[in-house]
């Protein structure tokens, strides 16, 4: 009997010494994320409403996904310190680059790559200049993996709720100024530089 009481003794006197300690992690834990959420403020756009969540983008910072509230897609998320819930209100003059954001994001468009350029800055993508099937042209940097492949001539569309285009078939009769096939089974590809200013990050610039 004496030696169950020691045994007893020596596993819980750790846990008495360390109570406190534990009680403060225990608390941290259950607590912090909602204190957390408490002191949190940003200002973001609404890019789309899906099954009660709302994809949201704000400046530097990752889209993502947060518990939906009263609102439409282009409206103004606010989150404000010591609020429990972000509301919305309609974009405001210092939104610009929030609803540019969302313009690129909704945007659709289809077209055929007519040039590539060289980056117009160091390490920047190439530059290919679409023309548009709805008549004018932008200019387009081809980044991200779905637009290594392109090429003149090649074909791209862009749908709604898609930050960048992608590559679709088209029958080489159906491409304006096409020259014949490269070497590499593609249309050739005519590079120079464009003017300075051509091109933006946001999705490029219509001319």
């Amino acid at each position: 009997m004496a030696d169950d009481k020691d045994a007893d003794l020596k596993l819980h006197g750790p846990l008495r010494r360390n109570a406190p300690l534990l009680a403060g992690v225990a608390v941290v834990l259950i607590v912090g994320p909602a204190f957390s959420r408490l002191i949190e403020s940003y200002r973001g756009i609404v890019l789309e409403i899906r099954e009660g969540q709302m994809f949201i983008a704000r400046e530097g910072r990752p889209p993502e996904w947060v518990g939906q509230v009263p609102g439409s897609p282009g409206d103004i998320l606010v989150k404000e310190r010591m609020q429990w819930s972000p509301h919305t209100l309609p974009p405001r003059g210092d939104d610009r680059e929030l609803v540019k954001l969302y313009e690129r994001y909704t945007r659709t468009y289809k077209g055929t790559i007519l040039r590539i350029s060289k980056p117009v800055v160091p390490n920047g993508p190439p530059v290919a200049l679409v023309q548009l099937d709805g008549g004018g042209k932008m200019n387009l940097p081809l980044q991200g993996e779905q637009l290594a492949a392109a090429a003149v001539g090649s074909r791209l569309e862009k749908t709604p709720t898609s930050w960048e285009p992608v590559l679709v078939d088209a029958p080489l009769e159906d491409v304006p100024g096409a020259g014949g096939a490269s070497p590499s089974g593609g249309y050739p590809v005519h590079v120079e530089h464009v003017p300075a200013g051509g091109a933006t990050p946001s999705g490029g610039a219509t001319e």
